[in-house]
């Protein structure tokens, strides 16, 4: 996801500054908006590739704000949340070709799940040519051993995205973890060296470790 743009419009600014932590471990570019009318302007003047958006914020409200991306723009991809007090004004945004909507209070792995399944279907096509004839499409969730296609778990999928992501650095077992399970504790890091042990017999020329900190693309 790290090569597509982000704007998140919410009024309660501990939610925002809460769920933008989140999204900033995904997306290199995250847009913050605290209400309808600065999140349309932003949206003008950045043309984001994904709207996550609350149904009820001040000024303009997301219904509104989402007819005024719908007039011109039928592609970008519209997450909506809502409380469930909101469910009216939900039903009123379907119509308006939403990618999906979430009802508060989100679970941290509802939310990626979403993000990811989201990514996977912007135009934008992002493919990385990593070693040894392995290439990457992280927005089709796939990897190739040249032109053979490489079957990935999500576990999996979400190592090989973090690795490629940062593809001259390594990545922590600690960032890892926060990923794959939303926490890290003494047992993660030998959860984690299990998933790259199963990953290695699929790829095992791909990925080298980095002791006492991570893993690395050789």
């Amino acid at each position: 996801m790290s090569n597509l743009k982000i704007l998140y419009a919410e009024d309660n600014e501990k939610i925002r500054d809460s769920y933008a932590l989140v999204l900033k471990r995904y997306f290199d570019e995250v847009i913050e908006a605290s209400d309808g009318e600065e999140a349309l302007h932003l949206y003008t003047l950045h043309k984001p590739d994904i709207v996550l958006t609350d149904i009820n914020m001040p000024k303009l409200d997301g219904l509104e704000f989402v007819k005024h991306i719908r007039q011109n723009d039928k592609k970008t991809k519209i997450i909506v949340l809502s409380a469930y007090s909101d469910q009216e004004k939900l039903m009123k945004a379907i119509p308006l070709g939403l990618f999906a909507y979430l009802v508060k209070p989100i679970k941290g792995n509802a939310l990626k799940r979403v993000l990811m399944d989201v990514a996977s279907h912007t135009d934008k096509s992002k493919q990385l040519k990593l070693a040894k004839g392995y290439v990457f499409d992280s927005n089709g969730r796939k990897l190739f051993n040249d032109t053979k296609e490489v079957e990935l778990t999500t576990q999996e999928f979400t190592i090989i995205d973090m690795l490629a992501a940062n593809l001259h650095n390594p990545v922590s077992c600690e960032l890892m973890s926060f990923s794959l399970w939303d926490e890290y504790h003494d047992e993660s890091k030998s959860k984690i060296q299990n998933v790259i042990k199963r990953l290695r017999k699929k790829v095992p020329d791909l990925i080298d470790s980095v002791y006492g900190f991570g893993y690395i693309i050789k």
